[in-house]
């Protein structure tokens, strides 16, 4: 059976100090609004840009505080600093290719799950220890 293909879905950075790094790229010229930054009672942990919208999933690039990525990734190596982001078509999708990718000998750091966030998500190593997502479409929130 032909494995899911991925689209790259966009960069996500994972910041020691999240408003450092949403200045940095502010002032790289990112437009950054003040509305599409999620906090919670511990302050700033996500910010979620589309830069290029295709209709369904687009490019993003989004920047996430360490402790958030912690709070859903406990073994993630703070050392890593970033995140190379890949979609699927369907939740179904994101199994299959996290499979696909640990039955050739690559390694899973995160097994598929449903995320809080609202899609199946999972995270595989390459070969130079970089962590590469896997997510599929975000289900409905009502």
């Amino acid at each position: 059976m032909t494995p899911p293909r991925a689209r790259f879905g966009g960069i996500d950075v994972i910041s020691k100090d999240f408003m450092k790094s949403v200045e940095f790229y502010r002032a790289l010229g990112v437009d950054i609004p003040d509305d599409k930054i999620w906090s919670n009672d511990d302050g700033p942990q996500h910010l979620d840009l589309k830069l290029v919208d295709d209709g369904k999933f687009g490019v993003g690039f989004d920047i996430d505080s360490e402790s958030l990525t912690a709070g859903y990734s406990p073994n993630w190596n703070a050392n890593a600093g970033c995140m190379l982001s890949f979609r699927v078509d369907s939740s179904d999708d994101v199994d299959a290719l996290h499979d696909h990718m640990v039955g050739l000998g690559y390694e899973s750091h995160l097994a598929p799950w449903d995320a809080f966030w609202g899609a199946r998500f999972a995270i595989v190593v390459d070969p130079d220890g970089n962590h590469v997502s896997l997510m599929g479409p975000m289900k409905d929130q009502t």
